[in-house]
């Protein structure tokens, strides 16, 4: 209980760019685990991740963006 209190992600909202699969989806998951809102910014949806997220009783955001155009990261 210490450790969560002291590391845990509760209230908090995490962005991962690349969500979708690999290092990304493993970081996302692992974010939700310790208690995050996770936002995944992927160039395309990333309904596996979601699943996996919500499986587990996680809060997840599939936002479509490539990160790399500014202006479809401010729309």
């Amino acid at each position: 209980m210490y450790l969560e209190n002291m590391f845990g992600l509760n209230g908090k909202v995490a962005i991962v760019t690349g969500g979708r699969r690999g290092i990304g989806q493993t970081v996302a998951c692992g974010l939700a685990k310790a208690g995050a809102e996770v936002a995944i910014f992927s160039r395309t949806l990333s309904p596996e991740t979601v699943k996996m997220i919500k499986d587990e009783g996680g809060k997840t955001y599939d936002i479509a963006v490539d990160v790399t155009d500014e202006k479809g990261v401010d729309d």
